[in-house]
């Protein structure tokens, strides 16, 4: 698997979100000083990404990072199991189908 584009752009409602990928020791890369595979800028509606990971960690990561892309942007608060289940049944469609619109348009499997 190979990133083959840095940069890929998507929306929520009115703000246009950005996903970069970026090296390894990129200091974006950078919570509290440890590494983090990824990052969301929420000021900035910017995703970064790690490009050196595994097709699987590449998956999660993003999965994980458009996760909290939702959360915030939709204003969602979670603190019950059915408030997650409706999370989940809301958005989750959406969350997938960004993922694999990057994937579709950033990511060559084959190398």
């Amino acid at each position: 698997m190979k990133i083959t584009q840095d940069r890929f752009e998507f929306y929520i409602g009115d703000y246009v979100w950005e996903v970069v990928c970026l090296p390894p020791h990129d200091t974006r890369l950078l919570k509290d000083g440890e590494h983090c595979w990824g990052l969301t800028d929420f000021d900035n509606y910017t995703i970064f990404l790690d490009k050196n990971m595994t097709s699987q960690k590449l998956n999660e990561t993003l999965m994980h990072e458009l996760t909290h892309v939702y959360l915030r942007s939709t204003t969602t608060s979670i603190s019950t199991e059915k408030e997650f289940c409706d999370f989940v049944a809301r958005w989750g469609g959406m969350i997938m189908h960004i993922k694999q619109w990057f994937f579709e348009e950033c990511v060559d499997m084959e190398e």
